[in-house]
């Protein structure tokens, strides 16, 4: 055989198809090689590949199979990707769950919204972080009140992050009154802190006077934020 000149050993590589790597989703015996074939099909954005994935991810007897379609699915943004993606964010498994809630935001899907706010009472952290992120992806504002709570109320900090994340990504006048309303009735100083400070990075100069009656908090941690609060949202333009 004639040597290739970008081949100075002479050997061929062969480069499997988007067919082949269907065929060994669909019949090869190894659990690690399908699963490796839907990571293939998902990072060249294969589309066509969708309906065998779905169908592996309904009837593959592998958990990892199974998860790495979740995780895949939510590279398209399709509708067709809703419904196994819904089914898995009902599994049975907590790292099942946390990644359709991730590919559900990524999909882009707005029939996913209900469905990742009632993940927001998971009892799994990451499921909730996960769904808070997800909603901030999605701009639900329908969720701003629920991420409200979740921020005031999750024992978790990492959910809390991802609570405080998606308010400010999603934004507007609903996030600002919502967070001013829960001020209003919180007295818990780490709660105050935080709502002050995630209505200071909403950037939104009408927050400036719900803001200024803790300037003068007895609390001096809430005083001082208050203060810096309002200082950042009087330099906006």
């Amino acid at each position: 055989m004639t040597n290739q000149p970008n081949d100075p050993n002479g050997i061929d590589e062969y480069e499997p198809s988007t067919e082949d790597y269907i065929n060994r989703i669909k019949h090869d015996d190894n659990d690690k090689v399908r699963a490796n074939a839907v990571f293939v099909l998902g990072r060249l954005n294969h589309i066509e590949a969708v309906p065998t994935m779905i169908t592996a991810f309904e009837n593959d007897a592998s958990h990892d199979v199974k998860l790495t379609v979740v995780e895949v699915l939510g590279k398209f943004r399709i509708p067709e990707v809703l419904p196994p993606l819904l089914k898995a964010l009902e599994s049975d498994n907590d790292d099942m769950r946390a990644q359709a809630a991730k590919s559900l935001g990524l999909a882009g899907q707005m029939e996913a919204i209900a469905p990742l706010a009632n993940a927001l009472a998971d009892p799994s952290d990451q499921v909730r972080a996960d769904a808070a992120e997800a909603l901030g992806t999605l701009k639900a504002e329908e969720a701003i009140d629920l991420l409200v709570n979740t921020l005031v109320v999750d024992e978790s900090s990492n959910v809390r992050f991802f609570a405080i994340q998606s308010l400010v990504q999603i934004g507007g006048d609903h996030a600002r009154n919502s967070l001013v309303n829960r001020l209003e009735k919180e007295s818990n100083a780490g709660v105050l802190i935080d709502l002050i400070e995630t209505i200071a990075k909403l950037k939104d100069k009408q927050a400036i006077e719900p803001l200024r009656p803790l300037a003068d908090h007895e609390d001096s941690d809430i005083k001082m934020t208050a203060e810096w609060a309002i200082g950042v949202l009087e330099k906006l333009d």
